[in-house]
Formats: structure tokens, C-alpha cells, sequence
């Protein structure tokens, strides 16, 4: 119960820093968000595709754990409680490069008129460090 209090946590700061950063760069621009224009029309539909097993497989494990009982792999308790503590540097990391990347963000593919190239902060070593966190996360 505690590991799964420890992911939602975790995943709620990380969509809520997301969604913020998102905010923050729609009203600095305007217009909208994504430009599925110009966007590879299958790559739109796999990335929902996605999006939708991904949300059914964490509403099920979170309400009906049994359904996925198959997936879940005996590791030592020691060795969950030293993942949530690695958790919170990651998602610190995390939070810098949305903030380092702030108004700059798009959440698909183009750019606004005035769109910088971010070089400062986590940027400066990782091309995609947003990736690089959620990759950790998700680990």
C-alpha cells in the first residue's frame, strides 16, 4: 500500500508540474498546446493507443490489483523502499527541467515564433531530460 501511495504522489507532482508548465507557455504564446497538424497522423494514433492501455493498466492496478497479479515480481522490500527514496531526487530532477525549459515547453511537435533552444540547467549535459526522468520514474 505505502509503494503505491508513493507512485501516485509522485505521479500527481509530475503531471501537476507538467500541466503548469504547459499553462504557463499556452498563455505567454497562445494558440493551443499541440499542433497535431504537423504531427505524423499514425504516430498521433499510437500515441493514444498508448496513452489508453497506459491509464487502464494503472486504474487497475490501483483499484483491482489481482487483475494484474501475473506482472508483479518478488522484490525484496528493502529494494522498493530504496526506489521511493531514489523517487524524490528524480522527480526533483524532474521539476528543474520543466522549469529550466518554462515557456519554452509544447507538448507535440512545433515551435512557437519565438521559441528559444534551452542550454542552461539539465539541458546543458541531457538533450532530453524530461524523457530521462520520466524514464526514471517509471523504473
Amino acid at each position: 500500500m505505502w509503494f503505491k501511495l508513493a507512485f501516485v504522489v509522485a505521479f500527481i507532482t509530475a503531471a501537476t508540474v507538467a500541466a503548469t508548465t504547459a499553462r504557463r507557455a499556452t498563455r505567454q504564446h497562445g494558440g493551443t498546446l499541440n499542433q497535431p497538424s504537423q504531427e505524423v497522423p499514425g504516430l498521433l494514433a499510437v500515441r493514444a493507443a498508448l496513452g489508453l492501455v497506459f491509464y487502464a493498466i494503472l486504474i487497475a492496478w490501483l483499484v483491482w490489483p489481482g487483475a494484474l497479479s501475473w506482472t508483479y515480481l518478488p522484490v525484496p522490500v528493502f529494494l522498493r523502499w530504496l526506489a521511493v527514496a531514489l523517487l524524490v531526487p528524480v522527480l526533483a530532477f524532474f521539476v528543474w527541467s520543466f522549469r529550466t525549459l518554462g515557456a519554452n515547453y509544447r507538448g507535440g511537435v512545433g515551435l512557437y515564433e519565438d521559441h528559444e533552444l534551452v542550454t542552461t540547467g539539465p539541458y546543458r549535459r541531457i538533450r532530453h531530460p524530461i524523457y530521462a526522468a520520466f524514464i526514471a520514474i517509471m523504473l
